[in-house]
């Protein structure tokens, strides 16, 4: 993991993957007090693999069919399923000025016990 003192952040630790709730985010379990917090990969915006009104949105800005950003919805949730997996041991770094989004969820950067940064990894296309 990389951190820089010039950057205002907040580290969290001892957390462990609850849930991957879909291509972009995910719920952590703090291994102390089993506190749940809802994360949103940040710089990640994964399609919605259901209709909704960010499903609507997403169709206008890409000029996609919603059925098409729905595929990719579902395909980017698989990934991020697989690659991190329920119990894993996490660590996350909130930026001190854009720490949580409009529907209350921290956004961040989540590394695995291995410093891989999830937010960075690719998708592979087979």
């Amino acid at each position: 993991m990389k951190y820089s003192a010039k950057e205002r952040s907040i580290i969290k630790t001892h957390l462990r993957i609850a849930k991957v709730v879909d291509g972009d985010s995910l719920i952590l379990s703090n291994i102390f007090n089993l506190n749940l917090e809802n994360v949103r990969l940040l710089g990640i915006d994964a399609p919605e693999s259901s209709r909704s009104r960010k499903l609507f949105q997403d169709e206008r800005e890409t000029h996609m069919a919603g059925q098409l950003l729905m595929e990719l919805g579902k395909l980017s949730f698989m990934h991020l399923f697989n690659f991190a997996r329920i119990e894993e041991s996490v660590t996350i770094k909130i930026e001190a000025t854009n720490s949580y989004d409009v529907y209350g969820r921290t956004l961040a950067y989540i590394y695995m016990a291995d410093g891989t940064c999830v937010n960075e990894m690719k998708m592979r296309c087979n």
